[in-house]
């Protein structure tokens, strides 16, 4: 989209708020001739209407979230209360705890900046919350793409042969949200962690939003994970949520067999 397209966006999300285009999808503005938008067709409000809701086609298709997935992966279906504590935990703190972590992830839902670490033991719950930030920032037009590391990785060698490989790169370096499932549980070969540091410095050079989950404890210098890429995780992790990375640990065991229960689905 051209600057001069932009601005004329931009104008009608301001100043348009009833369709009086006549059909004619755009209407004109009688603009001084220096201004940059003298001449310029400035969309309706019906027309913006039809173009978000092509655009949010086209980033559910690319988002690697399946349409039935959509309704599954919400807020609504983690509940804290469900959460199983770790023997050696009190039942009320690890509750406390959850509801934090729950809030945390609905708030950077609502606009996704700097980067989102769930880290806890399988089964806790970290797919489930991070796809929920997923699907609302779908639903806020924001562009994203979410999958798991094994598969990832795995399309992403396959692009060699099918000539997608360049252009997949590339949109997991810039898309405005990559989710990043279960880091770590994909096989570490010379190939694999060069990839994904060129993926995560990519964006750590651009602060580009991102969420990740694993199972792997990040303080741990010899957890598995390449030293390259943990060194990016763990910057500016100390900083908080308003440093480059926050990690949010979930001190709890397998949620899944009581998530079971309520039909939805929990990693």
């Amino acid at each position: 989209m051209s600057e001069r397209s932009e601005l004329a966006e931009a104008y009608g999300r301001e100043h348009i708020k009833t369709c009086g285009c006549l059909g004619r999808k755009f209407v004109r503005f009688n603009f001084k001739l220096d201004d940059p938008l003298f001449g310029a067709a400035i969309p309706c409000i019906c027309q913006r209407d039809a173009v978000e809701r092509d655009r949010a086609k086209r980033l559910i298709a690319k988002s690697g979230i399946k349409r039935e997935e959509l309704d599954r992966w919400d807020f609504g279906g983690f509940v804290p209360e469900h959460c199983i504590p770790l023997a050696s935990d009190d039942p009320k703190e690890t509750l406390e705890k959850m509801r934090r972590v729950k809030a945390v992830c609905e708030r950077y839902s609502i606009k996704p900046k700097c980067w989102l670490i769930l880290q806890g033991q399988r089964g806790s719950g970290k797919t489930h919350l991070a796809y929920a930030i997923a699907v609302q920032a779908l639903a806020n037009s924001v562009s994203v793409f979410c999958h798991n590391v094994p598969e990832l990785l795995d399309m992403l060698r396959a692009g060699y042969n099918d000539g997608s490989y360049d252009m997949m790169l590339n949109d997991l370096m810039n898309v405005e949200l990559l989710v990043l499932d279960d880091l770590g549980a994909h096989a570490t070969t010379e190939w694999t962690a060069e990839k994904l540091y060129e993926i995560i410095n990519a964006r750590s050079r651009r602060i580009l939003p991102m969420v990740i989950t694993t199972n792997y404890n990040l303080d741990d210098e010899h957890c598995g994970i390449d030293p390259r890429i943990l060194s990016r995780l763990r910057d500016g992790s100390k900083a908080g949520i308003e440093g480059l990375v926050h990690i949010l640990r979930m001190p709890v065991a397998d949620y899944r067999p009581i998530n079971r229960a309520f039909k939805t689905k929990a990693a």
